[in-house]
């Protein structure tokens, strides 16, 4: 049985006391889990992951938002299939997404996610395969448009040295929205996907990670947002005790349907800093600075934030 839970508990506003988180925060990173391995090829992974957050910078194209609580839990099976020279992955998730506000649940829905793919070991340092995924969206509110999403594709990992990693992949992508909602929107996304991701170990301390990619997610006022996004990431370990954190990202955000119906082009960058201490093998202190700047085609939009955070987190 395995079980990994990180608790951030919770945050206070000293100046503004009333953004006080009103629920436990919960790390993206839990899960409750169990292995049970059938022969030599086959293994089943039983698992239940939940999270819980409320910064609404997460989401590009919201403003003007003071709290955006949500819970999202994902519980399912996934199957991993192991031969010489293949790896197979066939899975199922039911996944749930729980805005903790009246103003916002709307967005309230579940999704019967299903995803497969197979991947050839060319060599012990190159693998080639094919991914596809389905959806099967369906909100509580009847505002939004229920819908059925799938994506088809192949990808490529390399490893180009003992330090660094590559991994690209590119696909069809297809977002198909029912008249089930009163939204106006009535678009439906066609189009590709793509992602490349590198990562590197520059020391035995120092490494870093960089990822572009172009994707369309289910939206917020309007049925989907089309994403276009580049992020960095570099960790620098100084110690047994202390942990360097840094990241920056850029992004370009575009609503589906029309500008007069609400829908917004967004562009955002920003990035951050945090220095960590571990108090003990399962607590640690974390500090962060973070900015982020918004620059929207619609009036009132745009925004710049700078943010501070001190937590404090127990590992289970």
């Amino acid at each position: 049985m395995l079980e990994i839970c990180r608790v951030d508990g919770f945050a206070k506003f000293l100046n503004n006391p009333h953004l006080d988180t009103q629920a436990l925060l919960i790390d993206p990173g839990t899960q409750f889990g169990f292995d049970i391995f059938v022969g030599e090829h086959l293994r089943l992974n039983i698992h239940d992951r939940i999270t819980i957050v409320q910064n609404p910078v997460d989401e590009p194209t919201l403003s003007n938002v003071q709290r955006f609580a949500r819970l999202q839990n994902s519980s399912g099976i996934t199957a991993f299939i192991r031969y010489p020279d293949w790896d197979f992955v066939i899975g199922y998730d039911h996944f749930i997404y729980n805005t903790l506000s009246s103003e916002f649940n709307f967005l309230d829905r579940t999704e019967e996610q299903f995803f497969v793919s197979a991947r050839h070991r060319v060599s012990d340092a190159l693998g080639i395969g094919i991914d596809s995924s389905a959806a099967l969206v369906n909100y509580e509110d009847r505002t939004s448009n229920d819908a059925t999403t799938w994506t088809a594709g192949a990808f490529v990992d390399a490893t180009l040295s003992q330090y660094t990693k590559l991994r690209l992949g590119a696909g069809y992508q297809d977002m198909s929205f029912e008249r089930s909602g009163t939204r106006a929107d009535r678009s439906d996304f066609a189009g590709w996907y793509a992602n490349l991701s590198v990562a590197q170990r520059i020391t035995q301390y120092i490494s870093h990670t960089l990822s572009v990619g172009r994707e369309a997610r289910l939206g917020l006022r309007m049925n989907f947002t089309d994403y276009v996004f580049a992020r960095y990431a570099a960790n620098w370990r100084m110690n047994d005790i202390m942990t360097w954190n840094f990241d920056a990202f850029v992004e370009d955000a575009r609503d589906s349907g029309t500008a007069a119906a609400g829908a917004e082009h967004a562009f955002r960058w920003g990035g951050g800093a945090g220095l960590s201490f571990r108090l003990s093998g399962r607590t640690a202190l974390g500090m962060r600075y973070g900015y982020v700047d918004k620059d929207s085609n619609l009036a009132l939009r745009s925004y710049t934030q700078h943010s501070g955070i001190v937590s404090l987190s127990y590992q289970f």
